[in-house]
């Protein structure tokens, strides 16, 4: 089967067969077919973490990127095999795959700091720019209800009032 991946740095196939040993046993998986999976690993990961980091990431990879693209590399590969698909549900690879979204949730929002395979900070990056407003800690003014369920922040109004010395 003629496979087009995309590029894979973050992990590689022996880390998948060391950590699932039993797949070449069951089955005649290509290695480009596994490589495959971990591209589409990690182009998730990439697209998760670009708000926050200037992505792809650069070597040496932070171990935590390493693992999580392993991990659901894993998951990507097992869940779309017709014959590991009904051992997918399994705690054994559910957990990790649940937990790696989990983690790279925590990471765009910098919950936890990744540190590369050198023990060096991965600073974020400057190009990429957030939202902010003046409004942040009050209540929406308007939504998508019906306007008799707009709710009034007293807060909010007092705070405006006072900042034009009305």
């Amino acid at each position: 089967m003629a496979v087009n991946a995309l590029p894979v740095n973050y992990t590689n196939v022996d880390t998948v067969l060391a950590k699932v040993t039993w797949i070449n046993s069951l089955t005649n998986i290509s290695s480009s077919e596994i490589a495959l999976h971990l591209g589409d690993a990690e182009a998730l990961i990439n697209s998760r973490l670009a708000s926050r980091y200037a992505v792809p990431f650069s070597a040496p990879y932070p171990h935590q990127i390493q693992a999580l693209a392993a991990n659901i590399g894993i998951y990507f590969l097992l869940s779309r095999v017709s014959w590991a698909s009904q051992r997918i549900g399994d705690e054994e690879f559910l957990e990790p795959f649940k937990e790696s979204l989990k983690m790279l949730d925590d990471i765009a929002e910098g919950k936890i700091t990744l540190v590369d395979s050198g023990g060096t900070l991965v600073t974020e990056s400057a190009a990429v720019a957030g939202v902010q407003s003046s409004h942040d800690g009050y209540l929406p003014t308007f939504h998508e209800g019906e306007w008799v369920d707009m709710i009034r922040d007293e807060d909010k109004l007092d705070d405006i009032l006072d900042d034009r010395d009305l």
